[in-house]
């Protein structure tokens, strides 16, 4: 019994220091190294042929609606109304005035007469004129209350001498009127097209495009808003308070594949890429600088900018140094990987252990720059 308790103490023991080992692998022990890798910053602006790169077109239907505030101001009321004497002092001609024919008093008020009136020369003689006469209804050509003119008022009529011809106010001219009312303008049926273009706009980002997904890439200055109909419920000049357009439209739009694009640019940069390095998705951006369109001819001017880097994984750097030396990892980042530089920080509660890395390697923070 006696040994079997000092061999059940050693395998406990052994269990417990294994345990612990472990436990200070998995928990304790940690590192961040960083590497310096060699790389190459590539350049390239030129344009590119969009039916190359999968050009499409399609187009989507849709309705939107928009109301604006009214703000134009129309002024109404009644003109002036009344009756003239027109009076002729000419020995020697009659005298005949189409309807509509202008009368005009002082500050420039005009009255049109409301229909034909004739008259007979003026009878006696030069030294004592008998001018005849003839009574006219007449209305001011403008609504408002300067046009009420008092009795006696005289007017000018047509284009006759006062010598001549002249008229007077029977009674006073009454009835003008003016106020103003607040009106559908077209600057507010242009504002709420202008909002429906927004919405369209709008609608192409937050549906279309995202339709499309990061597989393609939409050509944005390619895209059309087409209106097919539209309705509002208040003509222009309609007194109202707003005005509410309802409109169906078109949207056009065209996108070329993302990824036929990036293999164009990583494809065109290859002969500039140093021996042992290459371009991946990750370290390629680009910037579409301009869209020319010509006889249906589509061209993608752009700038793209890659960084090509040595074709290897963090996966594969972490399981080639997890469990190595200080002095080993110095080494084998030098020979095999090329890195310019390495720092490292390693965490152990055992001093004498804090010059080997973690054996599992996600206890290991790889950071890997590219100068």
């Amino acid at each position: 019994s006696r040994k079997l308790f000092v061999h059940s103490s050693i395998v406990v023991g052994v269990v417990l220091i294994l345990a612990s080992l472990i436990f200070i692998e998995l928990n304790l022990h940690k590192a961040v190294v960083t590497m310096t890798l060699p790389s190459q910053k590539i350049e390239l602006t030129r344009s590119f042929d969009a039916k190359l790169l999968g050009l499409k077109e399609a187009s989507e239907a849709a309705k939107f609606d928009a109301r604006s505030t009214a703000t134009g101001v129309k002024s109404v009321g009644q003109p002036a109304k009344g009756t003239v004497t027109i009076y002729n002092s000419s020995l020697t001609q009659s005298k005949t005035f189409a309807k509509g024919t202008s009368l005009v008093a002082v500050g420039n008020l005009e009255f049109t007469l409301d229909s034909e009136v004739k008259l007979a020369s003026a009878s006696g003689d030069a030294v004592d004129i008998v001018s005849s006469s003839a009574k006219a209804a007449v209305t001011a050509s403008a609504i408002g209350p300067e046009s009420n003119l008092a009795n006696g008022t005289k007017f000018s009529v047509a284009d006759e001498s006062s010598s001549s011809v002249i008229a007077k106010a029977d009674s006073a001219l009454t009835g003008g009127t003016k106020s103003q009312i607040q009106v559908v303008s077209e600057k507010d049926v242009a504002n709420a097209e202008a909002q429906i273009i927004t919405k369209a706009q709008n609608f192409i980002q937050t549906k279309v495009e995202k339709t499309l997904g990061k597989d393609f890439l939409m050509l944005k200055p390619l895209t059309t808003v087409t209106t097919k109909s539209q309705v509002s419920d208040n003509e222009v000049g309609t007194e109202a308070g707003s005005v509410e357009l309802k409109s169906d439209v078109v949207i056009g739009y065209s996108y070329v594949s993302a990824q036929k694009l990036r293999e164009v640019i990583v494809k065109t940069l290859q002969p500039k890429v140093q021996k042992g390095l290459s371009i991946t998705d990750k370290n390629l951006t680009f910037n579409i600088l301009k869209i020319n369109v010509e006889d249906n001819d589509v061209e993608l001017s752009l700038k793209a900018t890659a960084r090509a880097v040595a074709p290897i994984t963090d996966e594969e750097i972490l399981n080639s140094i997890a469990g190595k030396t200080v002095s080993a990892l110095q080494n084998l980042a030098k020979e095999k990987y090329h890195a310019q530089s390495v720092e490292f920080t390693v965490e152990h509660p055992v001093d004498a252990l804090k010059n080997i890395l973690p054996l599992f390697s996600g206890n290991i923070k790889l950071r890997l720059l590219y100068p």
